[in-house]
Parts: C-alpha cells; sequence; structure tokens
C-alpha cells in the first residue's frame, strides 16, 4: 500500500487549503479529485505511492479548492453555456477547461507554496517513466495543440520534456496560456483554442473532400491517397474528430452530429464566418493525454486490487426517519385493534396490571436510593468560599479568630442524563423476549419516575413492509436516502430495510404510557404462546443492529437537543451478530459532515459503527448482551476478543460461577462501547416479598430472614435498572 502517513497527508490538505475541507482516502478512487460544491478531496491510494506523488496530488487539488469558482454563475456553467454558442458538445469544451485550468492553478499553487516545486517535479517524471501519458513511440510534434500543450505544462515544465511548437503557436497560445491568472482568463483561452482548432479541422475536412464529377476509379485513387495522409500528419491522434467514435459520443448533445454525415448534407445549412458561429459538424480535437492518463491509472489500480471485495470508503446513508420510525400510536393501535378483542388478552392484561402495580413500589424504593447517590455526588461538588466581605456577626471574634468574613456555598452544576434504547426484535430473542420486556417496564417506570426523557425503539426487519410498505412502493422511498446519490462509496445500497418501532417514549401521556406498558407486557408473554395472536408487522424478525446504530446518528443529537440534556445514554440490548450490511472489514466508514473516517480493519462492522457513533454524538454507549446459557456459550469473545480462543477451564469456573450468582458479567472486550455486559437472558422481575411460602407458625426469626432475603432479590432482580442507575448516578 501507499508508503506515507494518510493522516499527516489530510492534516497537510486542510492546511494548504486554509480550510477544514473532507479528505477522504479512498482505497477505489483510481485518481484524486475534488468537488468544488461538497468540499470534499478525494485521494487515491496507490501502491508504492511516494510522498512526492502524494503531495503532489495534494497541492493539486487544494489549488482547485482555492482557485476554481464552485458557483453557478462564476463556474462551471459557463462550459456549457459556451459549449451551446459555439455548436460544440459540452464534453470537449469541459476536456479543453481541464487542460487549461490545470496549468493555472498549478502554477498559483506552487507560487503559494513554493516547497511544493520539487514535488511537481519528481512527481512528473515518475509519472513519465511509467508512460501514464501514453506517448511512448508517438512523435509528439503530429499531436493536436491541446494535447502539445497539456504535455508542456506538465511534463515539459517539470519533467524536461521538449515539446515542439512553431514560433507562432508559441506566442499565440504557450505564452498566453502561462499567463492566464482568473478564470475569466481561462474561459477565454478556451473559446480561441475551440474556434483555432474547429477551423483548422474545417478547412482540413474540406481539402479531403474528392472533387465533383470524379468518375469512380478517380475516387478510389484519392481515396487511397487520403487514407495514405491519415498516416502521416495524423498519426498521433488516437480518435480523429471525423471517425465514427466521436460520432457516436457526440451524436446525442448535437442535433447535426459530427464527421462526415454531416459534410455530406451540403454546406446550405452552415452560417457565414461572418456570424461568428460555429455549426455543429465544426468541432475540435479532445485531448487525448489526459484521457490517456486516466485510463492507465484505473488499468494499474485494476491491476493492484483485483475486481472484487476490495477496501472501499463507505460514506454512510442518511437514514430517512419518518419512514424507518413507527410510532408508539401507529404499534399500539393495531395492536390493541386485532388482539384485544381475543380470550388471551384480558389473561395477559390482568397479570400485567399486577406486576406493573407491584413494580411500582419497588421502583420507587430504587428512584429513592438514586436521589441519595445524587445527593452525595452533589456534596462533592460542594465549595466554600470567602466573599470578601465582613461578617458582622463573627467580627466580635476578631481577637481570636481570622474568620471574620461571610462565605457562599457554591455547588458545581451537575450532568443531566437522558436515554436512547435499541431492542432486538428478532425471531432468537423469542425464548427470553417476556424477561426482557419485565426488565425494560422496570427501567422505564424508574425514568419516568425521577424524570429521565428516555425513548426505546425496537430493530425490525419485519415491520417496514407492513406499516410502510404501501407507501414506499407509491413514492419509491426507502430507509435510506442514498439511491438520490447513486450510492454511497460505490455502493448501492449499504443497508437493508427495517424499521424503529418506538415502543416506550417520556413524551407518551398518562394514556399513552400505561397502554404501551399493557401492550409491551402481551407482547413479551405472547411470543411464547402461539394461541395467543399478534399483529405480523409486530412478530419477531431479523437483527438489523447496524442499521440502528447508523440511525442512531441522526436520532442521538436530535433527542438530546429536544430534551435539553448533557449525556445520551445508548443501551443497545441483542442476544446476536447483526445483519450483513455490505460493509467489509477493510473498509473506511464516513459520516456526512465529518472529516475523519474510521477504519473496520479486523473489528466488526458493527463494534466500527458504534465507536464512531460515540465520536460522532458524544453519547455513552452500554451494551447489553442476552446469555440464555449458564456455561456463557454464546459470549465468548467479549471475554477474548477472538471466539476462537476459549478462556482456561480455570476462568471459565470463575466466570461462571459469577454469572450465575449475580445474574450479569462485565466484559472485558467492551466491541465499542463504554460499558459491555453480559446478562442473564431468562432472568425474571421478581416482586415477592419471600412471605408467601411461611408456614403460618413460622418464628419471628425465620420470617425476618425471609424478608430480608426477599427484598434482596426483588432488588437483584432488576437487572438492568441496576446498572443503568450505576451507570448514570
Amino acid at each position: 500500500m501507499i508508503q506515507t502517513n494518510v493522516s499527516s497527508k489530510s492534516i497537510l490538505a486542510k492546511l494548504l487549503a486554509s480550510e477544514d475541507i473532507t479528505v477522504i482516502h479512498g482505497a477505489d478512487a483510481p485518481t484524486a479529485s475534488f468537488d468544488v460544491k461538497s468540499r470534499v478531496l478525494t485521494l487515491p491510494c496507490w501502491t508504492n505511492m511516494s510522498n512526492s506523488l502524494y503531495d503532489m496530488l495534494v497541492g493539486h487539488e487544494v489549488s482547485h479548492a482555492l482557485y476554481t469558482p464552485n458557483s453557478d454563475s462564476d463556474g462551471w456553467f459557463q462550459i456549457e453555456a459556451l459549449a451551446k454558442s459555439l455548436d460544440m458538445p459540452a464534453s470537449t469544451v469541459k476536456l479543453y477547461a481541464n487542460v487549461v485550468e490545470d496549468a493555472r492553478i498549478e502554477r498559483m499553487i506552487k507560487s503559494k507554496f513554493p516547497g511544493l516545486r520539487r514535488d511537481f517535479i519528481d512527481s512528473y517524471q515518475d509519472l513519465m517513466e511509467r508512460d501514464l501519458f501514453g506517448i511512448a513511440g508517438t512523435d509528439i510534434a503530429d499531436l493536436p495543440l491541446i494535447d502539445r500543450l497539456n504535455l508542456e505544462f506538465k511534463c515539459g515544465i517539470h519533467a524536461g520534456l521538449e515539446v515542439p511548437f512553431t514560433t507562432e503557436e508559441r506566442t499565440m497560445w504557450v505564452d498566453r496560456m502561462a499567463g492566464t491568472k482568473t478564470w475569466s482568463d481561462v474561459m477565454d483561452l478556451v473559446r480561441d483554442l475551440l474556434e483555432s482548432e474547429g477551423v483548422q479541422n474545417e478547412e482540413q475536412e474540406e481539402q479531403q473532400k474528392p472533387e465533383q464529377g470524379t468518375d469512380g476509379p478517380q475516387g478510389d485513387d484519392e481515396q487511397e491517397q487520403d487514407e495514405a495522409d491519415e498516416d502521416g500528419p495524423d498519426e498521433g491522434r488516437k480518435i480523429p474528430a471525423d471517425e465514427a467514435g466521436d460520432e457516436e459520443q457526440d451524436s446525442p448533445e448535437s442535433e447535426s452530429g459530427t464527421g462526415e454525415d454531416s459534410d455530406d448534407a451540403g454546406d446550405e445549412d452552415q452560417p457565414s464566418d461572418e456570424t461568428g458561429t460555429k455549426s455543429a459538424s465544426m468541432d475540435a480535437p479532445k485531448p487525448m493525454t489526459n484521457e490517456k492518463l486516466e485510463e492507465n491509472i484505473a488499468k494499474d489500480h485494476q491491476e493492484e486490487y483485483g475486481s472484487y471485495n476490495q477496501p472501499e470508503t463507505v460514506l454512510l446513508p442518511t437514514c430517512d426517519l419518518d419512514h424507518v420510525i413507527v410510532t408508539g400510536k401507529e404499534i399500539y393501535s393495531m395492536l390493541y385493534t386485532q388482539c384485544a378483542n381475543n380470550s388471551h388478552w384480558a389473561g395477559f392484561a390482568q397479570e400485567s396490571r399486577e406486576f406493573i402495580t407491584q413494580s411500582r413500589s419497588v421502583v420507587n424504593i430504587l428512584a429513592k436510593r438514586f436521589e441519595m447517590k445524587k445527593a452525595a455526588d452533589a456534596h462533592k461538588r460542594t465549595m466554600t468560599a470567602k466573599t470578601g466581605t465582613l461578617d458582622t456577626v463573627k467580627m466580635m471574634n476578631y481577637k481570636w479568630s481570622e474568620d471574620v468574613f461571610r462565605k457562599n456555598t457554591i455547588v458545581r452544576e451537575g450532568k443531566n442524563h437522558g436515554l436512547v434504547m435499541f431492542i432486538d426484535w428478532s425471531g432468537s430473542m423469542a425464548e427470553c423476549f417476556r424477561e426482557t420486556m419485565e426488565q425494560l417496564v422496570q427501567l422505564v417506570l424508574f425514568c419516568k419516575k425521577v424524570n429521565i426523557p428516555f425513548e426505546v425503539y425496537g430493530f425490525s426487519s419485519i415491520a417496514p413492509d407492513v406499516f410502510r410498505g404501501a407507501d414506499r412502493h407509491a413514492t419509491g422511498k426507502i430507509c435510506w436516502d442514498d439511491a438520490k446519490e447513486n450510492g454511497y462509496g460505490g455502493f448501492s445500497g449499504v443497508f437493508s430495510q427495517f424499521s424503529l418501532l418506538n415502543i416506550f417514549s417520556s413524551k407518551m401521556n398518562k394514556r399513552e404510557f400505561d397502554a404501551a406498558l399493557i401492550g409491551a407486557m402481551y407482547l413479551g408473554s405472547a411470543t411464547r404462546n402461539y394461541d395467543a395472536p399478534v399483529p405480523g408487522a409486530l412478530r419477531l424478525g431479523g437483527t438489523p443492529l447496524d442499521e440502528a446504530i447508523a440511525a442512531g446518528l441522526q436520532i442521538i443529537p436530535a433527542f438530546q437537543t429536544a430534551n435539553n440534556v448533557q449525556i445520551v445514554n445508548t443501551i443497545f440490548l441483542t442476544d446476536g451478530v447483526s445483519n450483513s450490511c455490505r460493509i467489509d472489514r477493510n473498509d473506511s466508514i464516513l459520516v456526512k459532515g465529518r472529516r475523519i473516517v474510521k477504519r473496520v480493519e479486523k473489528r466488526s462492522s458493527t463494534t466500527a459503527l458504534t465507536e464512531l457513533l460515540r465520536e460522532v454524538t458524544g453519547t455513552r454507549t452500554i451494551g447489553m448482551f442476552l446469555e440464555p446459557s449458564n456455561k456463557l456459550r454464546n459470549c465468548n469473545s467479549y471475554f477474548t476478543g477472538n471466539q476462537y480462543n476459549y478462556p482456561s477451564w480455570e476462568e471459565l469456573a470463575d466466570l461462571q460461577d459469577e454469572f450465575k450468582t449475580n445474574g450479569f458479567l462485565i466484559a472485558q472486550e467492551k466491541h465499542g462501547n463504554n460499558e459491555q455486559f453480559i446478562i442473564k437472558a431468562n432472568k425474571r422481575v421478581s416482586n415477592k416479598t419471600g412471605l408467601d411460602k411461611l408456614p403460618d407458625n413460622a418464628s419471628l426469626t425465620r420470617i425476618k430472614n425471609a424478608f430480608i432475603k426477599g427484598s434482596s432479590q426483588k432488588m437483584a432482580s432488576r437487572l438492568m435498572l441496576n446498572q443503568f442507575i450505576d451507570i448514570i448516578a
């Protein structure tokens, strides 16, 4: 790969541009380019790329950023206007403008930063030695004027290439091109070049036409002579303007087309020279050296990286939240409409109400503990300061005490928190979905009690086709707005379709919140009862975890702004890995508006996306992995970082004992999170006091011990809530 420090080159580009431009080092980029509108500099990663070549590419593209206009009124819109006035293809005009503009901006960047001169010299010598301009074995004198000008200002100045020009050409074109200072100068020179080349082409075509009235044999002789002539002065040109290749390329942009077909139509429609305009038949030769350079670079790039599975710079698409998020009203309206009248609903609803009622008392106790911890933290942040103002009461003690000034007690403001939670809505959660919902109910009851704003989403792969299917098909919209820009980083779509089921929200009123509690408890219980109906859109499906993390890049900043919280705690609860998302381990991830890419490398895409989420939004991420087995079979990588590198028998036994006792473990490998917990998947929330199984004649000591044990179990069974309190208190 490249022999240079990529990060240092990004800094160099920004310093040269005097602007915080976006720099992308794309392994999939065949050459350097700069988007003057979006201000994105893309640099390639070539094998054995020298520092000089890298610096030259940086300087060249940064000069575009500094001096090439990007507004429609002053910039590239003029190319189309010039093409229209000359009645030439816009592609040809753009190629000429690129050649002339390159000469101007390279001269200006070298003048501003003289240290780049040596990099330009070394780099163009390297390109010449590799014959990337495709001029080996070609008589440069036979090349069109635009190609000779291109070589003069790239290889002639820097690599010592002798490019032949007549005295008139050097005065009229070379000296003038060396003196361009503004974009207007560039466009004026391009116009004159195109007019001159167009007239010259027309004169050559007129000379090559057979005379009228000649017979067949004589015409054949002249045709043979013309073919012989073409091997002479035009030998170096790869695609002359009068060949069929140009005819096919330019015909969509010109009504009459170019080449001999237009000439055969006669001269009646040709405007006079006095009008100053040219017909579509008068086309200038395209600069072949730049085209050959791009072809050779692309060829080398393909040979270096192969045709598939190569590193990409993936610009993450924007999530269409209006289509992705399914609101609580939509969820529970569907659930109550389809399920509230069945025979199983009443039993589940009554059981859920009892559970919620019993839970509130325990949650109230935990809320008081939380307030005590907050008070203790506030005490740590308390500071007493002297004011410098005399205390009239203490002044009488001045003889034996110097403490005669008033004091102020200052309490530094603490951080207020918010919670955004993403829950796995996949089929593998079925066996522990009831327990998960019980834990979740505890958590949202607690947040409601202590006024912590929260949003809870279930990431689902089934819901989009049901809730948004008809609308999507009607409007052509999808979950990700990447189709509008023809893919990101070469991808036609990074992620699949998915939905976020907003099952709980602190914005719900009391009626909506109570309905959500009953509905969520029903969904949790019905997953293991095949007789209890569940709407198809709310059934468990796949695991679009990576999609949920990517959507969090937009959800979390909006949540923080809407609720005015300083710290957002983001919890991802899952029992497995994410579905495939077309981000490979060698790819680099870039977020719109960010300047630094996140390289996936040997980590999973989930880990890289989680780290990116933390860096972009400033959130604190907490991973909760549900483990159904006491043997910890499914979560080995959270302790070793390698699913094939198992802990020793002694270490595994200790972990299993701790997990069995506490119901959770803290993972060593965080997988991108600030905190990573392994939680017992089937841990039920206990509301029992421990007194229900005691005999009537139980002793006072036995009653006391049973009550203490039951109370302890009630607190310990609320795993998710306890971990959350410890983190934010």
